[in-house]
């Protein structure tokens, strides 16, 4: 079983990693397939399942299922307006404080997600990048980077 980023990977799923599912052949013809631990965590409780109709084929790319989950049933309207609601309002902050603003957010819930209740999904270590106006991407801080400080390499 391959592990990558302290995500277990059994070596008998195939997934399809833009839609968070999985894969087994079972071997007749058919598959058995799931949501991926991040598909999990991201739709909280599921409150509806409707799969496709028993027997009949599924093209390559089409739904075989609707799945719907309680975290949100509003319009994207009014998502973005409550998001828009909490932001963080504050002046221009200089390129470093940006960062660690970011890095610290990130690694708080990591943390709150790892001494709570919900599914553990992912870890591993924080990798930002910037894009700026003036200059094209460029790694901040970068696993291979905090590796070659930290062990001499």
């Amino acid at each position: 079983m391959a592990n990558v980023r302290g995500c277990n990977l059994p070596d008998d799923l195939l997934y399809d990693v833009e839609n968070h599912i999985w894969y087994r052949e079972v071997g007749d013809g058919t598959v058995k397939l799931g949501m991926t631990t991040v598909a999990t965590a991201m739709a909280g409780q599921l409150v509806a399942f409707t799969p496709k109709k028993a027997g009949r084929g599924v093209e390559a790319g089409k739904s075989c299922a609707t799945v719907e989950s309680g975290k949100w049933v509003g319009t994207d309207a009014e998502l973005v307006a409550i998001v828009n609601s909490h932001q963080l309002h504050h002046g221009p902050v200089p390129m470093r404080d940006a960062i660690d603003f970011i890095h610290t957010c990130i690694f708080s819930t990591i943390k709150a997600i790892k001494f709570s209740n919900l599914p553990q999904i992912c870890g591993g270590p924080i990798e930002l990048a910037v894009i700026t106006t003036d200059r094209n991407f460029r790694w901040v801080r970068h696993k291979t980077w905090d590796t070659a400080v930290t062990q001499g390499e």
